[in-house]
C-alpha cells in the first residue's frame, strides 16, 4: 500500500466528498478582523471549500489568509493557541501536511483527497481580491473603510448552546435552503455547500462574527 492509500484509510474514504479532510476540518486558520476587512462580505470556508485545497486559491487571497495570520500574531496570539497548523495539518506557508509525519501532501495525493480524479475535475478556483492586502503590521479596526473595532454585541452572530445535530434535524426537516435562511447565511454561499455536514459547520462557524451581508 503506497502513502496516498494510507492517507485515504486514515482520513475515510471521501468519495465524491468534494475538499480535502483539510477543508472538512475547516481549512487553514487564518480568519480575523482584518480577513474579514479583505474579504469584503465573502466566507473564507465557502473560498476554500471551492479551492478544494488551501494553496490553489487565488494568489491575492493566499496572501490575505497568510498576513491575517501574522496580524493575529501581533494583535490575538490566543487565537492561533491550537489550531490545525498547531495540530500539524498545515505548515505556515499554507501547505496540507499529513499530519502523522508532517510531511508536505503531493499534488497527485491533493487531487485524490479533494475527490478530484484528475486537474479537470477541479472546477475553476473563485475569484481573486482586486488589490494587496493592506500591511497586517500598520492595519487596525478602526482604520478607514475598515470594520469598526468594536462591535456591540446584538451585531454579532450568537451560536451559543446550537449543535451539529440540531442543525442537521432542522436540515431533515425543512431542505438545506430553508434551513440557511432561517439562521441567516447568504443564499450566495450555498453553491459552495456540499453536504448537510458542510452547511451545520458554516452556521457554527458564524458564532461570534458580524452578520453577513444578505
Amino acid at each position: 500500500m503506497n502513502d496516498n492509500d494510507s492517507l485515504q484509510t486514515v482520513w475515510g474514504n471521501m468519495g465524491d466528498f468534494p475538499r480535502t479532510p483539510h477543508v472538512a476540518r475547516g481549512g487553514f486558520p487564518c480568519d480575523s478582523p482584518y480577513l474579514r476587512a479583505c474579504l469584503g462580505g465573502r466566507n473564507l470556508y465557502s473560498l476554500q471549500a471551492q479551492a478544494r485545497w488551501f494553496l490553489r486559491l487565488p494568489p491575492l487571497l493566499v496572501s490575505a489568509c497568510l498576513r491575517s495570520r501574522e496580524w493575529l500574531r501581533l494583535h490575538d496570539p490566543e487565537a492561533l493557541s491550537g489550531d490545525l497548523v498547531a495540530q500539524g495539518w498545515y505548515d505556515e506557508a499554507g501547505h496540507e501536511l499529513d499530519p502523522a509525519t508532517g510531511r508536505a501532501l503531493t499534488a497527485e495525493e491533493l487531487l485524490r483527497l479533494s475527490g478530484a480524479l484528475d486537474g479537470a475535475g477541479l472546477g475553476a478556483p473563485p475569484p481573486d481580491l482586486d488589490a494587496l492586502p493592506p500591511d497586517p503590521t500598520e492595519w487596525l479596526p478602526s482604520a478607514p473603510g475598515a470594520a469598526p473595532a468594536i462591535l456591540e454585541e446584538e451585531d454579532l452572530v450568537d451560536r451559543e448552546g446550537l449543535t451539529v445535530e440540531q442543525i442537521l434535524s432542522d436540515i431533515a426537516s425543512r431542505g438545506r435552503a430553508a434551513t440557511a435562511a432561517e439562521y441567516g447565511v447568504p443564499a450566495s454561499w450555498l453553491s459552495n455547500v456540499f453536504s448537510d455536514e458542510d452547511l451545520a459547520r458554516m452556521i457554527l462557524g458564524m458564532d461570534g462574527k458580524p452578520w453577513p451581508e444578505r
